[in-house]
C-alpha cells in the first residue's frame, strides 16, 4: 500500500467541516489511503497542511471541505 504524502504546494479551501478527529499518524495514512481507494479522496492539492508547535507538540492538520484530521 502506498503511503499518503503531503502535496508540494497546497491550496486553501473553504471551511465547511463536517467531522473533526484526533488520531495517530498511522491511522491517518490508513484512512486517507482507504478514501483514495474508494474514490472519495483523489486530489491532495485540495488539502492545506499546517505544522505548528504548541506546548512542545507538533500538529499536522489536513483540511478539506468535508474533513479535518489532526494528530500530535
Amino acid at each position: 500500500m502506498e503511503k499518503a504524502q503531503a502535496p508540494k504546494e497546497s491550496q486553501k479551501v473553504k471551511d465547511s467541516l463536517i467531522n473533526e478527529s484526533v488520531i495517530g499518524r498511522d491511522a491517518i495514512v490508513f484512512l486517507m489511503n482507504n478514501q483514495m481507494e474508494m474514490g472519495k479522496l483523489t486530489d491532495f492539492s485540495k488539502y492545506e497542511i499546517e505544522i505548528t508547535k504548541k506546548d512542545g507538540t507538533k500538529r499536522i492538520i489536513f483540511k478539506s471541505g468535508i474533513l479535518t484530521i489532526e494528530f500530535r
